[in-house]
This record gives C-alpha cells, structure tokens and sequence, in this order.
C-alpha cells in the first residue's frame, strides 16, 4: 500500500504538509502482471522510470535506470493502495531540480512555458521535450507507461 485510506480532495497547503518525508519515495505499480516502477520528487511529481519486471527491483537497480518522463500527479493518488511505496532515498540532484511544462489554449493554440508557478513566454525552447502542464491521474500515468512498454 502508499498510503492507507480513501482518497478525499487536498488543498494545496494540505498535500505539501502531507508530502513532507514522502519525497524520494519509490513506488512500485503494477502494470499488466508486472511491475513499473515511479518516484516521488520535487513538488509532489512522480518521475517514471525505463523498467519493467515480473518482480519488485530493489532499489540500487531502480535509482540506476533512466527516467522517463516527470509528470504533476492529482494529489489524491498518492492516497490509495493503488501503488506500493518499496522504499525511500534522498532525491539526487536531478530529480530535485524545478521543471518546465508547456501550456496549449485549445481555443487559440498559444503556448506558452509553465516554470515554478508562474508562465512565461516561448522563446527558442523545444516545447516537444516538455511535458504538459497537467494533473494527471494514475489511469493516465498506467496508459502512458503501457504505450511505452508497447513500443507506441
């Protein structure tokens, strides 16, 4: 289990109180009879990494993978039993480090840069190589790890 109990709606300042001591905190969730694997960094974001196996890794083999992408999680899945804590480290210097997400109006098509709480501009930025600035559910997170793993 993460986190014992049902999941309720946080405020903003609730879900940081109840992230501290939860950050560096690796997940094992389970996809297709198998296990990916995520953690939990800066801001409450989840970083996904490249692996897949039958059983839990531990976690020196975990923390050596590559990452493959770093999304915002609804605050609310980090409390069901839907993922599985294995352990805990410190967070290394690149997954301490603050993100950037693009923003699409999908009226207009403008885009525009999501940076430590504020917008910015795009400027010469590949937007490609940016991940959406979105609260995404863990169906979404599943669905997205699947189509990796399925070569899509």
């Amino acid at each position: 289990m993460i986190f014992s109990g049902k999941p309720s709606r946080m405020s903003h300042r609730r879900f940081q109180r109840f992230l501290e001591g939860r950050i560096g905190d690796f997940l094992a969730i389970p996809l297709d009879d198998k296990y990916v694997y995520a953690r939990i960094v800066r801001n409450g974001f989840l970083a996904c990494y490249d692996a897949k196996s039958p059983d839990i890794l531990p976690l020196e083999k975990i923390v050596a993978l590559s990452v493959l992408f770093i999304v915002p999680v609804n605050y609310d899945e980090y409390v069901t039993d839907r993922w599985k804590v294995i352990g805990h480290r410190p967070l290394e210097e690149h997954l301490s480090q603050p993100q950037k997400f693009y923003r699409k109006d999908i009226i207009t098509g403008h885009i525009d840069i999501y940076f430590e709480g504020k917008f910015f501009p795009v400027t010469d930025e590949d937007v490609s190589k940016l991940e959406c600035a979105a609260a995404w559910s863990a169906d979404n997170v599943e669905a997205r790890l699947r189509k990796h793993f399925a070569g899509r």
